[in-house]
């Protein structure tokens, strides 16, 4: 049976819905993928006020400074965000866990995180 022009531009139509779904599907997964990408490079101090992150890793040198960073409970693994800023831009208040703590923008450089 040979289809009828109706049916021939329902076909079309439907096809060009697939390939627009499709084209939106696709920018989505491109645009989580470039946010992964960019979030791996992310430090402390980039992260915007009141969004929740996850410590990655803790890159100073100073190993005095990292045992201090990491006694106040800012280790690898556990949830962050930042709760307030000072008037300044400098020290930063970080909730990690339920603990609020004072964190100086320039230690935040060398904290990295990944949001959630």
């Amino acid at each position: 049976m040979i289809p009828s022009k109706h049916e021939i531009e329902q076909v079309k139509i439907v096809d060009c819905r697939n390939s627009i779904s499709f084209k939106l599907f696709s920018a989505v997964l491109l645009q989580e993928h470039y946010c992964k990408l960019l979030s791996y490079s992310m430090t402390l101090e980039q992260l915007p006020q009141h969004k929740t992150a996850v410590i990655t890793a803790l890159t100073h040198s100073d190993s005095a400074l990292l045992s201090r960073i990491m006694a106040l409970g800012i280790i690898p693994g556990e949830p962050i965000a930042i709760a307030n800023v000072a008037p300044l831009g400098c020290p930063l208040q970080v909730k990690v866990g339920d603990t609020l703590v004072s964190v100086r923008k320039s230690d935040a450089q060398h904290i990295e995180i990944e949001i959630i």
